[in-house]
């Protein structure tokens, strides 16, 4: 039976709301000191703490971010149907090009950033009547959007144990009042009052957008604004919006059925699970200590190594000496009659066995961070290249669940998004589609393209498109792609046309390997009329001549170095480029 939402119902959701708002201050305070941590005092705004030297938290937050969301995030769409395959694939560059627009990859940064630090939230959905201001964001009409929540206007049902079993959860956002009360959306907005931004939260806890805009008082908005409360009940499948704080005013959006994908409007990204705890324990939550150990420790002996002093005391005899050693200068011999009647006085300056301990620290902080040195290349000091591998491998493994959890995240939230673009038939997506011959032409993606039911597309994140691609890495990529692939191929490729454009391949592996002097090494020249021959579109080619009957022979033969055969030319040119290579054989030889 679904659930009456009469005025006595309202009452007791924002009487829960409040309660749980006031539950989770906790884990609004945690947060926000998290953050100063972060920022440090030449950030922060109204800093009231101490300074931080060494800024740990800061370089393993941004260490980690660069793992989990290193490039812009790519779909790919498959089906097992064959008869579906054509718009799996328009679907996928409709997809990409969605999240292109929508601005996906900035979005999902930032709220990998907030998993770091306790939980991150994102709200999907569509607005398909005129462009609204959603959660502070403008979006147009008919477009899916995908927002990052920030956890400081979050509220959800405490009382659960597991999010599975959460009752409500929503935002609260401020909009302008003036597009409240002339939205066709928005009901009840007579007695609508403007509120001005606050410091501190209704529990009085400070609020985390005031850490660089000051704490001193509240803000001014250059036009009236209100806060409203989104909210959604799962079990009830419905969603509403209240006004904050303005009890005595009906839903300003009533009551209605959540019409999108099951999983509802809210998304949840958390890393470090614990039992019977809606709240994750985040690496920020086993960072802080250390952070603050190492720092105070270091605080304490740079006020040391300032008061530093060097002095010399001398008796009343040796007065004279006390003066030729003033005016001596550096290696000079100084005639002295009593050098025992001068000392030398040394007072402050560091503590040896306490700087030792800061050091050990940030080791410390670095093996509970995941080996941070590693992660970012600045420890790899083992004597071969092998353990630098072994060693990142290791490393890696930290990072993998975060990674594993963040894409799971992205999972479902593009295969929602692609729910809205399937099912709203109203969606014009324009494209860029390739055709034969490596030509491109304009597209759009068409009712007649939304083929079959939504379930029979599987949706996948390449792994590969959300993690940092380096130069470095991008020439071994091409050169194991030439070496493995191209090279024992290049007959088969021949025979249909295909060659290697070694030109292209050396103007690549000299920007890559940053040796821009490989241009003044080979003399590069249009290639021979005959090979420039053929269809316009196609890359050029040498004739195939080839008898209807042909009897080939190939030998595998094992042979050293010395005798590269000439399809193998690519790593004899691209040697000098850095790739270290004992043995290099024939592509249709086996080394032996």
């Amino acid at each position: 039976m679904p659930l009456d939402w009469n005025d006595a119902t309202i009452k007791n959701l924002r009487s829960s709301v409040t309660k749980w708002r006031q539950d989770l201050k906790f884990a609004r305070v945690q947060r926000l000191a998290a953050l100063k941590l972060f920022g440090g005092a030449h950030y922060i705004k109204d800093w009231d703490q101490e300074t931080q030297p060494i800024p740990l938290i800061a370089i393993g937050m941004k260490t980690y971010l660069r793992h989990l969301v290193g490039r812009r995030p790519a779909v790919m769409v498959g089906t097992p149907f064959p008869r579906l395959k054509p718009s799996a694939y328009m679907l996928q560059l409709a997809m990409n090009q969605l999240l292109k627009e929508i601005n996906f990859g900035e979005t999902m940064e930032a709220i990998a950033l907030d998993a770091m630090f306790g939980m991150a939230f994102a709200k999907i959905g569509l607005y398909s009547s005129r462009e609204v201001e959603i959660g502070g964001v403008m979006h147009d009409e008919g477009q899916p959007y995908f927002d990052r929540i920030s956890p400081e206007d979050i509220v959800y049902d405490t009382n659960a144990r597991t999010w599975e079993q959460i009752t409500v959860v929503g935002n609260r956002y401020r909009v302008p009042l003036r597009i409240v009360k002339e939205s066709s959306f928005f009901e009840n907005t007579d007695e609508l009052v403007s509120q001005e931004e606050k410091t501190h939260n209704e529990s009085g806890d400070r609020r985390s957008t005031t850490l660089t805009r000051g704490n001193n008082s509240d803000y001014e908005d250059f036009e009236p604004h209100v806060e409203l409360l989104d909210l959604y009940m799962p079990f009830e499948n419905t969603m509403m919006t209240l006004a904050e704080h303005q009890d005595n005013i009906p839903p300003v959006v009533p009551p209605y059925e959540w019409n999108g994908p099951e999983r509802g409007p809210y998304r949840r990204l958390s890393f470090g699970t614990v039992p019977d705890q809606i709240m994750p324990l985040a690496p920020i939550h086993l960072w802080m200590d250390m952070h603050e150990m190492v720092n105070t420790i270091w605080r304490k002996e740079s006020r040391r190594a300032k008061n530093f002093k060097q002095n010399w005391g001398y008796q009343p005899e040796s007065a004279k000496d006390m003066a030729n050693l003033e005016s001596a200068g550096d290696l000079q011999t100084i005639k002295m009659k009593n050098p025992e009647g001068i000392r030398e006085f040394l007072t402050g300056g560091a503590n040896a066995n306490n700087v030792l301990m800061a050091m050990k620290g940030q080791e410390e902080f670095n093996n509970i961070a995941g080996n941070l040195n590693l992660m970012t290349g600045s420890g790899a000091d083992s004597e071969t290249l092998g353990q630098d591998q072994i060693l990142m491998a290791s490393s890696n493994q930290t990072v993998e669940d975060l990674q594993d959890r963040t894409l799971l995240f992205t999972e479902f939230a593009t295969e929602d998004l692609a729910w809205f673009l399937y099912y709203d038939q109203n969606i014009p997506i324009p494209l860029i589609k390739e055709v034969a011959n490596g030509r491109r032409m304009a597209a759009t993606l068409s009712p007649k393209d939304r083929e079959g039911d939504f379930l029979e597309y599987n949706f996948s994140i390449s792994p590969y498109s959300m993690r940092p691609q380096t130069p470095d890495s991008k020439f071994g990529t091409m050169m194991q792609l030439l070496n493995g692939l191209m090279a024992p191929f290049a007959p088969m490729m021949q025979e249909q046309g295909l060659t290697i454009d070694m030109q292209a391949v050396l103007r690549h592996a000299a920007q890559w390997r940053n040796l821009p002097e490989i241009e003044d090494m080979v003399t590069f020249t249009s290639p021979s009329q005959q090979q420039q021959m053929g269809p316009v579109g196609e890359s050029p080619r040498r004739p195939v001549q080839q008898s209807p009957k042909t009897e080939r022979t190939y030998n595998r033969v094992s042979q050293g170095a010395g005798k590269q055969g000439g399809e193998d030319i690519t790593a004899a040119l691209l040697q000098g480029l850095g790739q270290k290579q004992q043995q290099t054989s024939s592509p249709m030889q086996a080394t032996g």
